[in-house]
């Protein structure tokens, strides 16, 4: 607060020279009754900020509250579905599937006829052991990749990197990367959407879809150094998963000893010639099985027309002969998992351990790449159902499958109305704590006709616990008896007494009621567990109702708090605009005063310089005249 003392100080201003007069105290003395005015609407002023304050921190209680409970995104939503509808399962046996219900679920019996399969992402795994001991690359995921102990050796690339696409997503890795940084960075990819793992029991990687069950895939390219590919330190290919490839069978080497002389015009009598073991049986021919389909052959018969022969047979293969290798080859022609090539050594020595063609009897499969996703398929009430996780909702049933079978899961669902109870009492308990706090400000003893704020020079002779002390007392019954306040307690109390959802009942009837006045409790809400229970019980639906019902004319419980406390918040922040443009107002004045004050000084200050002029021209006289007559 302003005043005489330090706006009109006497440090801009000569006084007092020839008068030998305190001309400051003087003129704040002339000034006080004008200063007691300013002092006055400062005061008012600071009083309006003090009750707009108090306004505000109503308000922010109120908001609180109902940002908590009155909104359907509040923490503790009395708005929210899952505040009324939460539903308990019986489930007897569940290793197979296991069920939890949502707000959307219906109660009854439900069965789990059988689960078929279980979905499962796509992966891809190391083909084998990785580590150069056949235990683990590191005892640690800190080690960098270079401190890797791989069986192939981990090579990188000019720069000292590697570099590798997984489902499009390129990444690019320092040899100083750890293991736990690349696996980190992989995993953290939208791109790739995958999940990689490094495994000390199997020593190996595996990399598997993050989702997509059948439709989810995995495909590896290499850039550069060698983490992926053939001979890939992380022993996995290149490819995508499903991929098929056919089975194949190659001679383990040349078959002849010095490679000369022998193409695939050559017959097999000069084949027989060419090498070191005997190729034909006594007869001059050679006999072998492949797939079940029996071929022989005779001497004169040429490599090209016995490759043709098998070729054309029916037995599924395709044989040749590479001259320059020097090597048979048989690969099937259909390819995955389920292609094979089965061989069988009739008579001669084609095929077999010391055979010829240098190929092992016996039989050898095609391979996919990876493992193919899956769906999960299982049957629910008579319903085939198909899902790409093991985990889906249905109808507000979330059902979590863990295993194949045949035997079926029967489980019931019930509602569940201890989530209830718990969300009406927290909001009970947060009512009572709301208007017990309103309350005790609208009963708060109002001190402040003795205790007016501080001016500056006030302040100025106290000590700052004095000074707290006073404002408590200054601050003191700012809302005490405030009719917006008293009318917003009102009409939250008839929120309780008042007609529910049209039912004609009110929340006495769910066990909401107020406590005795001879009570510990007298005036506050208290609520009777045992009896909203069993008015949820009874008709869950009109009791939901009664808190929740949104229609105009019939409103829920719920909703008249939430209209009382919006009403409330309009009508204070309308108080606090109205009290906001009174203490502009007031600031306006204050201004206009302190100018005349600053005016009023001024004409004072100019009355004595002109006393202390004429003190001046005074003093000049009587020393001449002292001068004169002493002379």
């Amino acid at each position: 607060m302003s005043d005489i003392s330090s706006v009109y100080s006497s440090t801009s201003r000569i006084t007092g020279i020839y008068s030998n007069l305190d001309t400051d105290a003087i003129v704040k003395d002339l000034m006080e009754v004008q200063q007691t005015k300013v002092d006055a609407k400062d005061q008012e002023k600071t009083s309006l900020e003090w009750y707009n304050d108090a306004l505000g921190s109503v308000s922010d209680l109120v908001k609180e509250f109902k940002s908590t409970y009155l909104t359907s995104s509040g923490s503790g939503s009395m708005l929210s579905s899952t505040a009324y509808k939460s539903f308990q399962v019986d489930c007897g046996d569940d290793s197979a599937v296991s069920v939890s219900a949502g707000t959307g679920a219906t109660t009854g019996s439900y069965t789990v006829n059988s689960v078929t399969q279980l979905a499962k992402n796509a992966s891809v795994s190391s083909s084998g052991r990785i580590s150069s001991d056949g235990k683990s690359i590191s005892e640690y995921n800190t080690t960098a990749l270079s401190g890797l102990k791989f069986a192939a050796g981990l090579e990188f690339d000019a720069g000292g990197n590697i570099s590798f696409e997984i489902n499009g997503a390129a990444f690019t890795f320092s040899s100083d990367t750890t293991l736990q940084a690349m696996i980190n960075t992989v995993n953290a990819d939208e791109t790739a959407c995958v999940t990689m793992k490094y495994s000390r029991l199997t020593d190996a990687f595996t990399i598997a879809a993050d989702d997509g069950g059948a439709s989810s895939s995995v495909t590896i390219k290499n850039l550069s150094g060698n983490a992926f590919g053939e001979n890939g330190a992380f022993g996995i290919a290149e490819g995508t998963t499903g991929d098929a490839y056919a089975a194949s069978v190659a001679s383990s080497g040349g078959i002849l000893e010095n490679g000369e002389g022998i193409t695939r015009y050559s017959t097999l009598g000069e084949l027989d010639a060419a090498v070191s073991n005997t190729l034909l049986d006594t007869s001059g021919e050679l006999s072998f099985t492949i797939n079940g389909k029996s071929f022989t052959f005779g001497s004169d018969t040429s490599i090209l027309d016995m490759t043709f022969a098998v070729n054309s047979g029916g037995a599924g293969v395709k044989m040749s002969y590479d001259g320059t290798a020097d090597t048979f080859s048989i690969v099937s022609s259909d390819s995955g998992a389920d292609a094979s090539i089965t061989i069988e050594n009739n008579s001669g020595n084609a095929f077999g351990p010391g055979g010829v063609f240098g190929i092992d009897t016996g039989t050898v499969f095609g391979t996919s790449y990876g493992e193919v996703g899956s769906d999960c398929v299982c049957t629910i009430e008579g319903v085939e159902v198909t899902r790409d996780s093991n985990c889906f909702t249905i109808d507000g049933l979330t059902y979590t499958l863990k295993k194949a079978t045949d035997e079926q899961t029967d489980f019931t669902v019930s509602r569940d109305f201890t989530a209830t109870v718990e969300a009406v009492k927290t909001f009970v308990d947060a009512y009572n704590t709301l208007t017990d706090k309103l309350n005790s400000l609208l009963d708060e003893k109002d001190y402040s006709a003795d205790y007016k704020p501080l001016t500056s020079e006030q302040e100025d002779e106290m000590s700052e616990n004095e000074i707290a002390s006073w404002n408590d007392k200054a601050k003191s019954g700012l809302l005490r008896n405030n009719k917006d306040l008293e009318g917003f307690l009102r009409n939250l109390k008839n929120s309780f007494f008042s007609s529910l959802a049209g039912s004609g009942k009110t929340m006495a009837s769910l066990g909401i009621t107020t406590a005795s006045y001879y009570s510990d409790d007298a005036g506050k809400i208290v609520l009777d567990e045992d009896a909203l229970t069993a008015a949820l019980e009874k008709n869950p639906d009109q009791a939901v109702s009664m808190f929740t019902a949104s229609d105009k004319d019939s409103r829920g419980f719920i909703y008249k708090i939430s209209d009382a406390v919006n009403n409330y918040l309009n009508v204070a922040g309308d108080d606090e605009d109205a009290t906001s443009d009174k203490i502009s107002g007031l600031e306006t004045k204050i201004s206009d005063m302190e100018d005349d004050l600053d005016d009023l000084a001024d004409r004072y200050y100019e009355k004595f310089s002109v006393m202390e002029q004429s003190l001046s021209r005074l003093n000049s006289i009587s020393s001449m005249l002292s001068s004169l007559l002493s002379s």
